[in-house]
C-alpha cells in the first residue's frame, strides 16, 4: 500500500512538472537580445556557452525540428510556432534581413517565434528600408552542459529518511 502511495505521489509531481514546462514555453516572450549584424552567430548567449542544435533556412523542418507560420492575414507580425521531438531548446535565434533576435525558452520542446514583438508589437526586426522583413532562418541553441557534480537537495535526503523510517515501522508491525 505504501509503495502505491509513493508511486502515485511521484507520478503526480512528475506530471505537474511536465505540464508546467509545456504551458510556460507556449507563452509569448520578448527577446533577451536583438541586433542588426547580419553575420551574427553566437557562442555565448545570456552569459552562458551554447551550441547549435539545428538551423532551418528554407523550409519548415530540419531533422527533429519543425516550424509553422501563423495563418492570419491581418496579423501585425510574422511569427509561428516551433517544436522539437528530439532535443530540448534553451534559445532560439530568429533572423530576417540583417536583423536578429534571441528568445529564451529554458529546456523547452515547443514555443513561439516572432519578427515583431513588444507592447502593441512596437519592436521588430527591420530591413534596410525600415520594414519588417520575412524570415531568413531560425537557429536553435542549447546550453553547454557543465561536468560539475550537482549536490542532492536537502529535500531529497529528508524524503529518503522518511521513506526508510516508514519502511522500518512497517517491518516492525509485520514482524509481530
Amino acid at each position: 500500500m505504501l509503495k502505491k502511495i509513493c508511486m502515485a505521489i511521484f507520478g503526480l509531481v512528475l506530471c505537474v512538472g511536465l505540464v508546467d514546462n509545456a504551458v510556460a514555453s507556449l507563452a509569448p516572450v520578448d527577446p533577451i537580445e536583438s541586433g542588426r549584424d547580419g553575420n551574427y552567430k553566437p557562442t555565448i548567449i545570456d552569459g552562458v556557452e551554447v551550441y547549435e542544435l539545428a538551423k532551418i533556412d528554407n523550409g519548415l523542418l530540419s531533422g527533429d525540428f519543425r516550424i509553422t507560420y501563423y495563418d492570419e492575414d491581418d496579423s501585425p507580425y510574422i511569427g509561428g510556432t516551433w517544436t522539437s521531438t528530439g532535443a530540448f531548446v534553451d534559445y532560439v535565434l530568429v533572423k530576417g534581413s540583417q536583423s536578429w533576435a534571441i528568445f529564451k525558452f529554458d529546456s523547452a520542446s515547443t514555443g513561439q517565434w516572432y519578427t515583431k514583438w513588444g507592447t502593441d508589437y512596437g519592436e521588430s526586426l527591420l530591413n534596410n528600408g525600415g520594414n519588417v522583413p520575412g524570415l531568413s532562418h531560425i537557429t536553435f541553441y542549447r546550453r553547454q552542459q557543465s561536468t560539475a557534480t550537482v549536490p542532492v537537495p536537502a529535500a531529497a535526503w529528508l524524503l529518503g529518511a522518511g521513506l526508510i523510517g516508514l519502511g522500518g515501522i512497517r517491518r516492525k508491525y509485520t514482524a509481530q
